[in-house]
């Protein structure tokens, strides 16, 4: 919401708390759950509460939903009392997270639509229990023709469709929807581009990062280009996607990592990929961005969350390797990761709040897991690809030769999948056979082994897994010596062998505590040879406290302590490597905050800081940090401050006079600009867009609301006006009356207006359309406002209002509209356009015309046209309601 204008609306507002307690339900297993009829009859919304006590009572737990071996948004409800053999399933969450529509019969039964046909459950075969009904998992596998089995060694309820090969037919539907705007055959749809100038003294380095997507020919197009601004444009990837049902294509250039073993490369010429299940692979893109991603890969892209306008840093060994500005969305994303396989377990991504400019409040360690690698049971996919080995369109890159790869995937069950891949680069010829498996209780594992040609091998095995409490991971990885020579391995000796391990197994202690112990193992050229076993913990001893400690991949703890002694007053303590930091921040009301800090650093000295901060609500308020510094006997200063500008761009800017490392009064603070821009491009204008490095079939509708707008209504009266797709409110428009829908499925949507925030005076034209997309490809479908005025009055003194009528005629004598007055008498006329009419009091029975007022409409809504006998027509208007 934008501005002291912005209007609250009650159904984003249930939405918004329905999702919110849902949520909190996820958040705690061990908890039962209510439902919420309050969202709607059809599916219930759980709010966290205390399961009862009772032994008669039975437990109800929320469980992950694995559907065709990928992981739903909605969390599955599942019962169990004390005689029950099997679990049951609450039918309105399993159709929730398998996006079918269930609806009651009028005989009280459920009845669930699939793709196969229509499955229903009497009344006496579902039990009902807090807002939902059950039915037994086997009852429930058997009508709906799926495979249904509760994982609890990974606490999910993994589903088997039979259905997911169906998703290429065309939709049934009894006839096709007429189109009428056409999607364009080829655009440029999406643009993102990030700058980042930094200054300290004389040396000013800047750098840049676009990302190009749109639609061209039956396919679409996707690129990347690197700086531009200190240097001459690198073209990193450029590629064009072609969609056939079962089949898929790539032709371009682009970084290539199809095993968590292998090393990545670059590959500029074509890759195919053919499936049994393109629904359920080829959706999976937004992982990694690749052709047919290998879900558990942690080194193409690395995706997170964080506090807004904090920084996101990648570090290896402790060192950073790129570093960005989390997004207002508070998200972040790295790509083209530059690392290879032996990096894996020492990848650290460290998350620092606004003002922590030395201290981190997290450290996330990368590493991949196991049950991301599965595929479904009877799934396989064919991948290959060939071409020349390097960004060919990149000037700067030296690579030479050729390079190519095959794939084959398969998933023999529910519970395992097996992998082999041969893949040359340069000369340079790998092979690998891996297989990856669930099993029970014990959790998901994985095990790959690989040689090159030259004969060094190498192998990993990864686990994780949890059970009553219990919780566990495990990464074990190998290298021959010269096993990935040639390749960017960050600057490691690739001719000396590697190993690594490392494995941590806990308990959580209730909802408030976690213990565990870690081991880990590092041999390699940079290190030399580590090994450490030690404890790590995380406590909440009362709501207000909570308490961490654990060792990093050297085996080096980091501590943190966090503690809210009242509702507006926070105080924190953090050690990383050889920093400590104690902050205490108080808020002075919902927009200021004020904040003290002390930092010590080994070796460094000390330093103190006070800021203040403030956070106005919205995103399009400056939000801004004002500090003053003190080390060594010398002052700092620290600034930093944001908004954004328009939507889709923003702007946050930083300086730094840090006088623990510049303790001359003399030296240059160091300025940092950031500046993103990102925008869905729309025929009729930027608007805020929402960039995805996925390679995946979906489009996007945008338009505007236009037209000319009278006198004193600026175009932010065009904010928060409804736009509804097949009947459902799906966005809004926003600050200047534009809109954007993304990731829209490839076909026909009907586009229309919900224009109860429209101003008074406006009407949309038209009614809805039927709008194409296309996957890659923005439609524009825009709504013409019209200037539509209207009237309102009192009719006093002419008998009973039921029996009376007001009709509107034109300057041609005919009728526009007619309306019956209130009971009080009170009446409006809407919806006329700009000119001269004539309103008539007339008799409902006969319609006799009983007065007459002259009404002349320019560029405004015309109150107190009174019909009050004894008085001259329109004078005297008596007070008018809110109408």
């Amino acid at each position: 919401m934008n501005g002291p204008a912005a209007r609250i609306r009650p159904r984003a507002t249930l939405r918004w708390a329905a999702r919110c307690a849902f949520a909190l339900a996820t958040c705690a297993l061990g908890q039962a759950i209510a439902a919420d009829l309050s969202a709607g009859p059809s599916y219930p919304y759980f709010r966290q509460i205390a399961n009862s006590a009772s032994r008669e009572q039975a437990r109800l737990l929320l469980a992950a939903g694995m559907v065709d071996g990928r992981e739903s948004k909605t969390s599955i409800a599942l019962r169990r009392a004390k005689d029950d053999a099997d679990y049951g399933v609450s039918l309105e969450t399993l159709a929730k997270a398998l996006d079918l529509e269930i609806s009651t019969t009028d005989a009280g039964a459920l009845a669930i639509e699939t793709p196969l046909g229509r499955a229903t459950f009497s009344a006496a075969e579902t039990t009902s229990d807090r807002g939902a009904r059950f039915v037994d998992l086997p009852l429930a596998a058997a009508r709906l023709g799926c495979r249904l089995r509760f994982d609890e060694g990974e606490f999910a309820l993994v589903i088997d469709t039979p259905w997911r090969d169906l998703a290429t037919a065309p939709a049934r539907q009894a006839k096709p929807l007429p189109i009428d705007v056409h999607a364009p055959k080829a655009s440029l749809s999406r643009w993102r581009s990030e700058v980042v100038s930094q200054s300290n003294g004389n040396d000013i380095s800047t750098s840049a990062v676009t990302d190009l997507g749109g639609a061209l020919g039956p396919g679409y197009w996707q690129a990347q280009v690197l700086d531009g601004i200190d240097s001459r444009p690198r073209i990193n990837e450029l590629v064009w996607v072609l969609d056939k049902g079962p089949a898929r294509w790539l032709f371009g250039q682009q970084r290539v990592a199809i095993n968590p073993l292998l090393p990545g490369f670059d590959l500029s010429g074509a890759q195919m990929a053919y499936t049994n299940s393109p629904e359920y692979l080829y959706s999976q893109a937004p992982l990694s961005g690749q052709l047919v991603p290998y879900a558990a890969n942690p080194l193409t892209v690395l995706r997170g969350e964080g506090p807004p306008g904090g920084i996101a840093e990648l570090q290896l060994d402790g060192q950073m390797l790129m570093r960005q500005t989390i997004g207002l969305d508070g998200r972040y994303e790295f790509r083209n990761v530059p690392a290879s396989p032996v990096n894996a377990i020492r990848l650290e991504v460290a998350i620092f709040e606004f003002r922590d400019i030395d201290v981190p409040t997290r450290v996330d360690r990368v590493y991949s897991q196991a049950s991301n690698l599965q595929l479904p049971e009877g799934t396989w996919v064919s991948f290959a690809g060939a071409g020349l080995n390097g960004r060919r369109l990149d000037s700067s890159d030296a690579a030479r030769g050729s390079a190519g790869f095959y794939q084959f995937r398969y998933g023999v069950n529910s519970s395992l999948s097996v992998d082999a891949v041969v893949q040359g680069v340069d000369g340079r010829r790998y092979g690998s056979l891996g297989a990856a498996a669930s099993l029970g209780p014990l959790g998901a594992w994985a095990a790959y082994a690989a040689r090159n040609s030259a004969g060094a091998g190498a192998w990993n095995i990864l686990g994780d897994g949890g059970r009553n409490g219990w919780f566990w991971h495990a990464y074990a990885q190998h290298l021959d010596a010269v096993f990935i020579e040639g390749q960017d391995t960050a600057d490691l000796d690739a001719s000396a062998a590697t190993e690594s391990t490392f494995a941590e197994i806990g308990r959580a202690i209730g909802s408030s505590a976690r213990i565990s112990v870690v081991h880990g193992t590092l041999s390699d050229a940079a290190n030399g040879d580590l090994e450490y076993t030690k404890l790590a913990a995380d406590w909440r001893p009362i709501k207000s406290l909570s308490l961490s400690a654990r060792p990093d991949y050297r085996g080096e703890y980091s501590y943190s302590a966090s503690w809210y002694p009242a509702a507006r007053a926070h105080v924190s303590l953090t050690r990383y490597k050889d920093r400590s930091e104690t902050a205490a921040e108080y808020d002075l009301n919902p927009a200021y905050r004020i904040l003290a800090t002390h930092l010590h650093q080994q070796d460094v000295g000390d330093r103190g800081g006070l800021f203040l901060k403030r956070q106005p609500f919205g995103v399009r308020r400056a939000n801004w940090t004002l500090g003053a510094l003190s080390a060594n006997d010398s002052l700092g200063y620290y600034f930093e401050g944001g908004m954004e500008l328009r939507p889709g761009l923003s702007a946050r800017l930083n300086v730094l006079k840090d006088p623990l490392i510049q303790g001359s009064s003399t030296a240059s603070p160091t300025v940092t600009l950031n500046v993103v821009a990102d925008f869905a491009v729309t025929g009729s204008g930027l608007a805020r867009g929402g960039y995805n490095v996925a390679l995946q079939q979906v489009g996007g509708i945008s338009g505007a609301l236009a037209g000319d707008l009278p006198s004193g209504l600026g175009r932010e009266t065009l904010a928060h006006v409804g736009v509804s797709v097949n009947g459902q409110l799906r966005t809004e428009t926003d600050g200047s009356g534009r809109f954007y829908l993304g990731d829209l499925k490839p076909g026909v949507y009907r586009i229309g207006l919900e224009p109860d925030n429209l101003p008074i005076e406006l009407s949309a034209s038209g009614a809805a359309r039927n709008v194409e997309v296309r996957s890659g490809a923005n439609t524009r479908v825009d709504f013409g406002l019209e200037l539509r005025l209207g009237c309102a009055g009192r009719v006093e003194g002419h008998g009973d209002p039921a029996a009376l009528r007001i009709a509107i005629i034109g300057s041609n004598g005919e009728l526009v509209t007619q309306v019956r007055p209130s009971t009080s008498g009170f009446y409006r006329a809407d919806g006329l356009a700009p000119g001269s009419y004539r309103i008539e009091l007339r008799t409902a029975d006969t319609g006799t015309t009983l007065a007459t007022l002259p009404l002349a409409l320019t560029d405004r809504f015309v109150f107190g046209q009174d019909f009050r006998k004894g008085a001259p027509a329109g004078a005297a208007p008596a007070k008018q309601p809110d109408l």
